[in-house]
């Protein structure tokens, strides 16, 4: 990981996330775009957490190793900076990236708080504390958000498999040889 030897510039890690493991370009932008708030900051930018193909809804089945290790990293010291997680911001590129479970983001901005870490939302263009009233109910507002739209893709979802296999069609694509 990077570390700022001085002290003096913030170092920032982030967290990058996508559901469908066929889009690593969406990663890539991801990580383009918050490289590219790093630098315009001043922030030195340490390893990324990465979690691709891995979805963050309830309706999950696969578990994200590296939100996990985050979570580890940042229990890890008295501070962000100070434990294994080594940064003072943790940079999502759109709130949803961190969880679209509102129990899970919860939990997660507890622990950043009591680490003293803010979040950078690319997307937003914005840092939060989570030390601040207003700055919290605004990341609370935006898991309410994320996990019912996940709910309404699951329900859509769910719909057209149930219209599909009332006509006779498989769910999904069909193995070869139908």
């Amino acid at each position: 990981m990077t570390h700022d030897t001085s002290g003096t510039r913030p170092v920032a890690r982030e967290y990058r996330r996508l559901s469908d493991a066929k889009g690593g370009t969406r990663l890539e932008r991801q990580g383009l775009n918050n490289g590219q708030a790093a630098a315009e900051s001043g922030w030195v930018l340490g390893e990324p957490y990465i979690d691709d193909g891995l979805s963050a809804s309830r309706f999950a089945r696969k578990r994200r190793d590296d939100f996990e290790q985050l979570v580890t990293d940042l229990r890890s010291g008295p501070t962000g900076r100070d434990g294994a997680f080594g940064a003072d911001i943790l940079i999502l590129w759109e709130s949803s990236r961190g969880s679209r479970r509102v129990g899970e983001w919860v939990s997660l901005i507890e622990l950043l708080e009591e680490k003293h870490v803010r979040i950078w939302v690319t997307t937003h263009e914005r840092m939060y504390d989570p030390r601040n009233g207003r700055d919290r109910k605004s990341l609370l507002d935006d898991a309410v958000d994320s996990e019912y739209e996940s709910y309404k893709t699951h329900k859509r979802v769910i719909g057209t498999a149930a219209v599909e296999a009332a006509k006779g069609r498989p769910h999904g694509f069909p193995p070869d040889g139908l």
